[in-house]
């Protein structure tokens, strides 16, 4: 798949990207198809943001709902909340730094559900209005409101269809032109 996207119209750093990935992925195959979906769904809407990119441009706007966010620059902040919160996850399971734990009792075996870590709760709260501004400005850039964002939490309390709509809003290709929210995301954003 990943041979297919030695395209003239990518940028060089894009490209530089998909030759360090095409290399990781010849040492660890295993990781192929999830990586090689992504690079798809970012590099070929023709705006490629790279990891560092995104996470300075995802503190950089902090708490900002207005304007457009590529795929690129909301899924590598993502990934890079996701692993920080694992990572602090493992500190606060082997520090003790947890709360809210509890037993439980399933015949006649005590299972121990471990409770929600301090370290991670604190960034939790620290990255979630960047979040909600990226998920905001991500949503914006397929020309719909934020307010899909409450429309798919009630949803998923109601259901799970909620997370699957705002997964599909939030991997679809933004509009190429102008729309509602601003002008189209450029390579210069950060």
């Amino acid at each position: 798949m990943l041979q297919q996207l030695n395209c003239a119209n990518l940028t060089a750093r894009t490209q530089e990207s998909l030759n360090t990935l095409k290399e990781f992925l010849r040492i660890s195959p295993c990781y192929g198809h999830l990586i090689s979906m992504f690079l798809v769904t970012t590099s070929l809407e023709g705006v490629f943001m790279s990891f560092g990119e995104a996470v300075k441009s995802g503190f950089s706007n902090y708490a900002n709902f207005k304007g457009r966010a590529s795929r690129s620059e909301f899924w590598w902040f993502y990934l890079f909340t996701i692993l920080v919160s694992l990572i602090l996850n493992v500190i606060d399971m082997a520090a003790g730094f947890t709360y809210g734990g509890s037993e439980v009792d399933i015949s006649g075996t005590i299972y121990s559900i471990p409770g929600t870590g301090v370290l991670t709760t604190i960034w939790t709260l620290a990255v979630l209005l960047p979040i909600l501004g990226l998920i905001a400005r991500r949503l914006h850039d397929t020309d719909r409101t934020g307010w899909w964002i409450l429309w798919g939490i009630l949803l998923s309390i109601l259901c799970f269809i909620g997370v699957i709509i705002l997964i599909v809003f939030l991997a679809s290709k933004g509009t190429p032109a102008d729309n509602r929210y601003g002008p189209p995301v450029t390579q210069n954003k950060v």
